[in-house]
């Protein structure tokens, strides 16, 4: 039987997300444990917080990497993968945001930019022939 995902807790995107958050935590607490660690007195509670979390995050890592691997085996051997999206209570534009900007802005800044550069080269020319 086929696994549906659900869209904000369990999708594909979801665990990269988190996994890429949880690999620069354990990245920020290794390097707090070394940074502690090179001082001329380093406080050995401190050293020992920091290797404790890092030893979390460290675990959270692994099972996140296997919860990713269930997903792709899940995946290969039904062939589909299946997710619940979130329902939204609006409809999207069916313009995108650049759309609304190309429209507007680009015609007049180019306009202008090309106005001021032009005006401004010529300005930097003819003090070079003076």
């Amino acid at each position: 039987m086929q696994q549906v995902y659900v869209s904000g807790i369990d999708s594909l995107a979801d665990l990269c997300d988190r996994l890429a958050v949880e690999v620069h935590r354990l990245g920020w607490f290794e390097n707090k444990k070394r940074e502690e660690q090179a001082k001329p007195d380093p406080d050995a509670g401190l050293v020992q917080k920091w290797d404790q979390l890092s030893r979390e995050s460290c675990e959270l890592r692994a099972a996140i990497k296997r919860r990713i691997n269930e997903l792709f085996r899940d995946v290969i051997s039904t062939g589909e993968y299946r997710v619940l999206l979130e329902p939204r209570t609006f409809s999207p534009s069916k313009k995108t945001l650049a759309d609304a900007l190309d429209e507007r802005y680009f015609k007049h800044a180019a306009d202008t930019f090309t106005e001021e550069f032009i005006s401004a080269i010529g300005e930097e020319l003819c003090k070079l022939h003076s």
